[in-house]
């Protein structure tokens, strides 16, 4: 959160009158969620109303991508869950649907090890990884993600002709947006995230969301005989 989408915060969460007729109070609270901010810069986190510095664990990505050199899409998330980490595999945590909506998009059902999805992934030319390398946060939880490090993406738009460039979710958008737009000069699309915290999208609306990478797909798919 920098410093304008904390102003925004503070005047969005008091009530109007106040903010209103005593802006000064406004400005207090602004300050002092300002120092919350410098805290986190610093190694802390300000969430939920609560300054939890002891919560914060430093972690690193843990596990390459996935992509060869006949890739087209690249997804990218954000950093990989406590349970991710822990099979050291994309999408690990049950409650994620990202695997389920991704085989509804392409029309395949992907198996349940982690090698099998990676050979169904480059068999649909899809490339995966996430926009972060290392950061700071508390469990699994994007909101309370800072001290980014991003990943090099060129490790993978060097390697393969990738023709278009998705994100899932919120975060992951950010990230590259302030990290890493700059260098690789391509807009990402945004998608819904598929985490489980993101429950005011269906199942069935992330589906139809996500048929952006299925239509890319199918252009990866037209162009494999000539690889």
């Amino acid at each position: 959160m920098n410093a304008a989408e904390m102003r925004r915060y503070v005047v969005g969460f008091l009530p109007a009158a106040i903010h209103w007729h005593t802006p000064h109070f406004s400005n207090i609270i602004f300050t002092s969620l300002s120092f919350y901010l410098s805290l986190c810069n610093a190694g802390g986190n300000f969430f939920g109303g609560v300054y939890l510095p002891k919560e914060l664990v430093h972690v690193t990505h843990g596990f390459p991508p996935v992509y060869d050199r006949r890739s087209r899409v690249l997804i990218l998330g954000s950093m990989p869950s406590v349970k991710s980490r822990e099979i050291q595999f994309y999408y690990g945590h049950p409650q994620n649907r990202f695997w389920r909506v991704l085989g509804a998009v392409l029309g395949v059902e992907f198996p349940a090890d982690s090698e099998g999805k990676r050979a169904l992934l480059l068999e649909n030319r899809i490339a995966l990884w996430d926009v972060i390398a290392e950061c700071d946060i508390i469990g699994s939880s994007d909101a309370t993600i800072c001290n980014v490090v991003p990943n090099d993406l060129s490790v993978i738009l060097d390697a393969a002709p990738i023709e278009a460039v998705f994100t899932n979710g919120g975060t992951a958008s950010r990230v590259y947006t302030r990290y890493q737009l700059k260098d690789t000069g391509r807009e990402a699309v945004v998608l819904p995230s598929t985490s489980p915290a993101n429950a005011a999208w269906s199942e069935a609306r992330l589906i139809e969301a996500w048929m952006a990478v299925g239509m890319n797909g199918r252009l990866t798919k037209d162009t494999q005989r000539l690889s």
